[in-house]
């Protein structure tokens, strides 16, 4: 490939039409020091291509990104699902992921009949000028909610007392849902609540956060109905500790009479507002948190995006924050509320992901 790079005339594009990181027949495990070497000189040599990925049975790794790929483990595994979207059910064959496409026009490999004999001196072809794709990056969440599988993708459901099924979205937007609902009748001294938590891989792995860990969550929402009461609050989603040290959740996203904010939890238990809007009701809403996991405020951060705007938080939009008090953290979505409200309350949950980029959860 190389000595065809430097031989062949300026006007032939190169394009490799098939590449992966394993054997052919997709089976094995990936051998990222080869295919660095591979990436390495297509980069070199200015040669587009894609990368193969044949699914069966087999997981689905992530899409080529770029960057040196042996300093990239595989951090989750999203099996092909007959029906076209990934899921955890394997049953055809997923087409092409495609990386990008170094060249400024069309490659269309056997278009082109090279000669027979190629002059033993060509000028080397001019550096192509980068496009808008270049570095350009596939989604690839690590974790998304999968209705097929009911309440299996997370790790546990929390219904005290409560339910949580799928349904068909009532306003007719996004197909299958999530739906959680309460009647808020208490249950002794404990508070009424329904919740999801946390994430459970397809390969049977919990996803959590911890010390160092950066994290993109995007969801959508819809609540209805939803008592609230000034004084009073209900957490829709919040980021909570686990293990010893944990408190008050260091980021929720709660209903406080008729205003929804967005809440940090300091080390020292102190609350403070970052964003607040009108409380939506019966309609739709999509939300990203970024975080940055550590227990030092100064290594700590979170960014928030509201159907698809960058907020501001406190002046910022990475504001630095502790999201770390104990083990390990991971996020719940629900109705979570004070002692001082009552009656029925129903939280519609689509689309949830994890990932590692904003682009990766904002689809």
């Amino acid at each position: 490939m190389s000595r065809a790079a430097d031989k062949l005339p300026m006007f032939v594009t190169e394009f490799v039409t098939e590449f992966g990181t394993q054997e052919a027949a997709g089976d094995g495990n990936d051998d990222f020091d080869m295919a660095q070497q591979y990436v390495d000189l297509m980069a070199q040599k200015n040669i587009s291509w894609t990368k193969l990925e044949l699914l069966r049975r087999l997981p689905l790794r992530r899409g080529v990104q770029g960057g040196d790929l042996r300093q990239r483990p595989v951090p989750g595994h999203r099996p092909a699902q007959a029906r076209g979207r990934v899921g955890p059910r394997a049953g055809q064959v997923r087409g092409y992921l495609v990386r990008r496409l170094l060249g400024t026009g069309v490659a269309l490999a056997a278009a082109l009949a090279l000669p027979a004999a190629v002059p033993d001196e060509v000028p080397a072809p001019a550096p192509l000028a980068a496009t808008a794709t270049d570095e350009s990056r596939i989604p690839a969440p690590l974790w998304t909610d999968e209705t097929d599988c009911g309440t299996s993708v997370f790790e546990g459901i929390e219904t005290k007392p409560g339910s949580v099924e799928v349904v068909f979205d009532p306003q007719g937007q996004h197909g299958d849902v999530y739906r959680l609902h309460t009647s808020g009748e208490q249950e002794g001294s404990e508070w009424a609540w329904v919740e999801t938590r946390g994430h459970k891989t397809p390969d049977g792995d919990r996803l959590r956060f911890t010390e160092g860990d950066t994290y993109y969550i995007g969801w959508k929402s819809m609540w209805g109905p939803l008592p609230t009461k000034t004084g009073d609050w209900v957490a829709l989603w919040q980021i909570k500790d686990y293990g010893s040290g944990a408190a008050t959740p260091p980021r929720s996203l709660r209903a406080r009479g008729d205003v929804l904010d967005l809440e940090y939890c300091d080390p020292d238990m102190k609350m403070t507002q970052l964003w607040k809007i009108p409380l939506p009701k019966d309609s739709w809403n999509s939300f990203v948190v970024g975080v940055r996991i550590s227990s030092d405020p100064f290594k700590g951060w979170v960014h928030f995006w509201h159907n698809g705007e960058e907020q501001v938080l406190n002046g910022q939009t990475q504001l630095p924050a502790a999201m770390l008090c104990a083990d390990f953290v991971t996020d719940k979505w629900g109705v979570y509320r004070s002692d001082g409200i009552t009656g029925e309350a129903t939280a519609y949950l689509a689309d949830a992901k994890v990932g590692t980029s904003y682009e990766d959860v904002s689809g």
